[in-house]
């Protein structure tokens, strides 16, 4: 498998996190019923499945940039949630 980016930096592989024992977070919000469908679903997939320490984080919801208030698509729940898990994130990344 081919070690390719997006978004100019996220590995679309778990490849580089594996074997580098960078955490790693995806996040995610969808509708749907199998919120992790699509091409992005798998890259996600892949991700969770190749690096041991890689999570995946799922927020109900159709809108984007749910977190920042000053936006309609404002959700102060899953804001709360985001934070509370970026914290959480941050603290397992080596100092």
């Amino acid at each position: 498998m081919s070690t390719a980016r997006s978004s100019g930096w996220i590995p679309t592989t778990g490849r580089q996190c594996s074997s580098s024992g960078t955490p790693t977070a995806c996040r995610w919000r969808s509708t749907n019923a199998d919120p992790v469908s699509g091409a992005i679903g798998r890259v996600a997939r892949a991700i969770i499945a190749s690096a041991p320490q890689a999570e995946l984080f799922l927020y109900p919801g159709d809108q984007h940039y749910f977190a920042d208030s000053s936006l309609p698509s404002y959700d102060a729940g899953a804001a709360e949630l985001l934070l509370e898990r970026v914290i959480g994130f941050l603290g397992k990344i080596p100092g």
